[in-house]
């Protein structure tokens, strides 16, 4: 099931919205030494480039910002794309990481070890136009990171967000809740480009 910011929680909640109650369990652990670093451009119009901010990002001070945000809504929660300094396909980490500073709600993956492999990378881009997203899986869930850019619409959109459903191979698949980001964000999810492998 998920909360009210939409993750699966250990409490059952009715999630009125999308008509179903889902019942799910995360580790929570508290990591500490958590700031922000400069942001990474992409080299692509509209995409990524944010100034640093205070407080937008969950990665130590020893670690490269891939992507930051915090999200929209009352109870704001950051969500943040974490690696290490040196970062290519078969070199250093990427951990995903969402909650607040000194309460980290969800690390994935938990170890620093060949964590390329557990993400998936797309990437649709027209004239005007770049959509972004990464993918992965965790406990019967499908977590879905999107980074949008569209400069047919007058003016541009620039949209982010998360999206937390249920696994394909799950009934209930097309049931899902969706966190969008305030902007700007910090970094990019271009950044893994070359460095997670692509979705089929």
């Amino acid at each position: 099931m998920f909360m009210a910011n939409g993750f699966p929680s250990h409490r059952p909640v009715r999630v009125s919205r999308i008509g179903i109650t889902i019942f799910a369990l995360t580790a929570g652990f508290t990591m500490g030494a958590y700031a922000t670093e400069p942001s990474i451009a992409a080299g692509q119009p509209g995409i990524g480039g944010a100034e640093t901010s205070p407080g937008l990002s969950l990665c130590a001070t020893e670690e490269t910002v891939v992507f930051s945000c915090r999200t929209v809504g009352k109870k704001a929660k950051l969500l943040s794309l974490c690696g290490s300094k040196v970062l290519d396909e078969k070199t250093g980490y990427i951990q995903y990481r969402f909650g607040q500073p000194g309460n980290v709600e969800l690390e994935f993956p938990k170890e620093k070890q060949n964590t390329q492999s557990a993400f998936r990378y797309s990437r649709y881009t027209r004239p005007l136009a770049t959509y972004l997203e990464l993918q992965f899986s965790l406990g019967g869930y499908q977590y879905s990171i999107r980074e949008d850019y569209n400069a047919e619409e007058t003016p541009p959109v620039k949209e982010a967000s998360i999206e937390v459903s249920r696994s394909a191979d799950d009934d209930s698949a097309a049931q899902s809740v969706t966190l969008r980001c305030r902007q700007p964000v910090m970094g990019s999810l271009m950044t893994l480009e070359g460095v997670v492998p692509r979705s089929d």
